[in-house]
């Protein structure tokens, strides 16, 4: 059996005193079956919620809805051709304004300004992800990179539901 993999970046960067931290993560996919795109369950989000630490999905605001948005049908497509998502039969697409708190630029006073915020955004959540990688600071020279870790957990894949382009994902 031949089995291919693939990369799923969870972009968990940060840059502290000069230090870069980088985790990557890998899922592996059997790719000896032809994958099958899984069917959507879209919804809207109608709470605020916390995700992962990291992304903020509050219900979105009258003003964004009424612009032009791509229909999660599109916006997942546009996710697969960058990104092959685990096999799964379903999976949910949640139209949210996100705000990812993890990632920005650094402001006046060392304040952080989010790179995304209360952007409309599709969410597809990927239940049940089986995650392999190492995460933490790369390696300099003549260091050992850290043992790979695995990990069932949930993926979260965002994608700009006005432009339809991929933009992060996050899980564990």
């Amino acid at each position: 059996m031949i089995r291919s993999r693939s990369t799923l970046i969870l972009g968990s960067g940060l840059c502290v005193a000069g230090a870069l931290v980088v985790g990557i993560v890998f899922f592996s996919r059997d790719s000896s079956a032809a994958p099958t795109r899984p069917s959507i369950v879209g919804k809207q989000q109608a709470t605020v919620e916390r995700v992962q630490d990291r992304l903020v999905m509050r219900p979105p605001g009258a003003q964004a809805l009424a612009t032009r948005t791509v229909s999660a049908d599109t916006a997942l497509t546009n996710l697969l051709a960058e990104q092959p998502l685990p096999q799964v039969d379903q999976v949910t697409a949640t139209l949210a304004a996100i705000t990812d708190e993890q990632f920005g630029d650094i402001g006046p006073g060392d304040t952080v300004k989010p790179r995304y915020q209360d952007v409309l955004a599709w969410v597809f959540t990927v239940p049940n992800t089986s995650l392999v990688g190492s995460g933490g600071p790369i390696p300099g020279p003549g260091e050992t990179a850290p043992a790979e870790q695995v990990s069932m957990c949930t993926a979260y894949f965002v994608v700009d539901a006005h432009t339809g382009e991929p933009l992060f994902a996050t899980g564990c």
